[in-house]
């Protein structure tokens, strides 16, 4: 453990062997590079902020967009679970609702006691009714598919195979962002499992109850997402303008403070370097140890009157130089007094390394640190044993 006042006393023209005039030319000039390479720094900062931002923006359109896809094919789930329940649902056949020609079941066709014709709704036959309105209402298309498909136009295309060979193994659902004619659609597609009621229809397909017959297909446009949190990324990206341009004035501001401020450090260096030689050079032995107690330096004249070199007594605590001839009332006393704050003063005999007895009148002060708290305790002391012998003579 060397001490600082030790490196800068052994040290007269500075850090190194330099001149402070020297040193601060050469700081300035780092200063300089540092601050370049922190405006560019900010700079890339900001624009990886951007982008993140970009990211983060298209990410919430997606999850939004797939949020309604899942919403919207989980609704109609429930209406084709309500319409299986009931076995279907009879409706008045017109030219939007014409008879069934794949539903091959027992009274697909009805007639009331009043003479009103009537056609078996299943729930296949409900969804692509609904899905119709759908699109023209809300502009957003869907449909049912089928690897199996007992009508035609439910044959699944190549998007939907591939997703319906994920949903047979296993996953809950399957899901793209796609191109189609220069526009974005977040594409969902979910399983529709066998139950007890659909046995009616696609038993003779081979289906068993829990097997994955075919799935409901959503496409969501990624416009109107996009376009509710353009706003929110134009206000961001004037809000990063800013923060990048006040980010450089205060690096600006930083920078010139700092060449203000160098004449001050230089003339502190100049003031810290004449404390060190006052202290070396010191008639009295000075000792500063930390908060416990262990001493972190002592100067040459402790040396001198103790005999313990600089190395020797980094580390410990003063105690190496207690006589055990002095009641241990005094250290209690000078313990209590330094720690709340206060300084001591007293005259300790104690004993040098070689076992030799002197007296020292012992100033010790608590150091405190800029917010008040105490940092070290600081000793000067000076050797008396002549006086005391002077004194005992008298």
């Amino acid at each position: 453990m060397t001490s600082p006042l030790n490196i800068a006393s052994s040290d007269p023209k500075g850090r190194h062997g330099l001149d402070l005039k020297a040193l601060s030319t050469r700081i300035g000039r780092q200063q300089k590079q540092f601050v370049w390479a922190l405006m560019a720094a900010w700079t890339l900062l900001l624009v990886g902020w951007l982008w993140a931002g970009q990211y983060l923006t298209d990410q919430a359109a997606r999850e939004m967009a797939l949020a309604q896809a899942r919403t919207l094919l989980a609704k109609d789930l429930l209406y084709r679970q309500w319409n299986s329940e009931l076995g279907g649902v009879y409706v008045p056949i017109t030219p939007h609702t014409p008879p069934n020609p794949y539903l091959d079941v027992p009274n697909r066709e009805a007639t009331t006691t009043e003479g009103l014709d009537l056609t078996l709704i299943n729930p296949a036959y409900m969804t692509r009714l609904v899905y119709q309105i759908q699109a023209k209402r809300i502009g957003i298309s869907a449909r049912i598919t089928s690897l199996k498909p007992i009508n035609p136009i439910n044959r699944a295309d190549d998007w939907e195979r591939t997703g319906l060979e994920s949903l047979e193994l296993g996953s809950e659902e399957y899901s793209a962002l796609i191109e189609n004619n220069g526009q974005a659609f977040m594409r969902l597609l979910i399983p529709m499992k066998t139950e007890a009621n659909c046995l009616r229809c696609h038993a003779r397909q081979g289906y068993r109850v829990g097997d994955v017959r075919g799935g409901l297909s959503v496409a969501v446009p990624m416009a109107p997402f996009q376009a509710a949190l353009r706003g929110h990324m134009t206000g961001s990206v004037t809000l990063g303008l800013i923060s990048w341009a006040a980010g450089l004035v205060v690096i600006l501001a930083g920078y010139f403070y700092l060449q203000r401020s160098e004449k001050l450090r230089v003339r502190a260096e100049e003031e810290i370097r004449l404390l060190s030689r006052a202290v070396r050079q010191s008639p009295a032995s000075v000792v500063i140890t930390d908060t416990s107690g262990l001493i972190e330096y002592v100067n040459p004249k402790f040396t001198e009157v103790t005999g313990y070199s600089l190395d020797e007594a980094l580390g410990r605590n003063p105690r190496i130089l207690k006589s055990g001839l002095q009641p241990p009332e005094i250290y209690r006393q000078l313990w209590e007094t330094i720690t709340t704050g206060r300084e001591w003063r007293g005259e300790l005999q104690n004993r040098k390394k070689d076992g030799a007895l002197y007296w020292e009148y012992v100033s010790i002060s608590p150091v405190t640190s800029p917010e008040g708290g105490v940092t070290h305790f600081l000793a000067v002391k000076e050797d008396v044993t002549e006086r005391k012998r002077a004194e005992e003579e008298l």
